[in-house]
């Protein structure tokens, strides 16, 4: 005996936003982390920048990241870490 395909739900979306709409809501920590990651991620990205003529900044950064990205007016977190480690 066979089995025929199940159908496919007719409204797909409307199934998503109810399964959505059950979850909890985000952490506040994560909704400013969020906010934030443009504007930290320009400014890492300036500071890369600069680091390709400054030695002595691209040192710092590799040898300490986060307290060369602290020296830059950059709070290092595990993202923009990651970031710099994958650019250097």
């Amino acid at each position: 005996m066979s089995q025929r395909p199940s159908q496919p739900d007719p409204q797909p979306e409307e199934r998503i936003a109810d399964l959505l709409g059950a979850l909890p809501p985000v952490p506040d920590a994560w909704v400013q982390t969020a906010a934030q990651m443009p504007g930290a991620m320009r400014r890492l990205e300036a500071t890369l920048d600069r680091a390709q003529a400054d030695g002595d900044l691209r040192r710092a950064l590799r040898e300490d990241p986060a307290l060369a990205l602290q020296r830059e007016g950059i709070e290092p977190d595990a993202a923009l870490l990651a970031v710099l480690r994958a650019r250097m």
